[in-house]
């Protein structure tokens, strides 16, 4: 008898777990998904490699605005946050979500929903700049390195099930 195919191959063999507690079964599951193309933590660090990448870009940005040219802080941050964000759909759509459908209309809608979901990245990241900055006289250009930080888990979420959705 043969047995049926798996619906979806970048799955691993084993299921997520059904509950939230104990959290070994989630931690074995999410090791060995770094291997399996497809699989959420392996899109997660592809992701954040990235999103490394994008921090580069970003914090260089941040630098040259900020320190070089003399912009306020929060005007130098939203610079770099454009020009990092442009970097990162390219990277992403082709590298952690793999989407290779590069038609106009389809990268133009992409590109608006991975703009609205990095946008609400954005306000976290502002909001942590100003804070570190207003309230502990951070430095801006390290201040925006920690909102950043802040904001990568919801533009995860947001670009998986949002901006580059796959159709079931």
């Amino acid at each position: 008898m043969d047995q049926p195919q798996n619906p979806r191959p970048h799955e691993p063999a084993f299921h997520r777990p059904a509950s939230l507690w104990p959290i070994g079964p989630w931690l074995n599951w999410g090791w060995h998904g770094l291997f399996i193309e497809g699989h959420a933590a392996y899109q997660f660090f592809r992701f954040c490699v990235i999103g490394g990448i994008g921090v580069v870009v970003n914090s260089a940005i941040m630098y040259m605005t900020y320190h070089l040219m003399g912009m306020h802080y929060l005007l130098a941050s939203v610079a770099a946050f454009f020009v990092a964000s442009a970097n990162n759909f390219l990277l992403n759509k082709r590298f952690t979500f793999q989407d290779r459908d590069y038609g106009l209309g389809l990268m133009a809608k992409q590109y608006l929903k991975f703009m609205s979901v990095t946008l609400i990245g954005l306000g976290i990241n502002l909001g942590v700049l100003t804070f570190l900055v207003e309230l502990f006289g951070l430095d801006p250009v390290i201040s925006n390195l920690v909102g950043v930080l802040f904001a990568t888990v919801s533009n995860f979420l947001g670009n998986k099930f949002f901006a580059f959705k796959q159709s079931s």
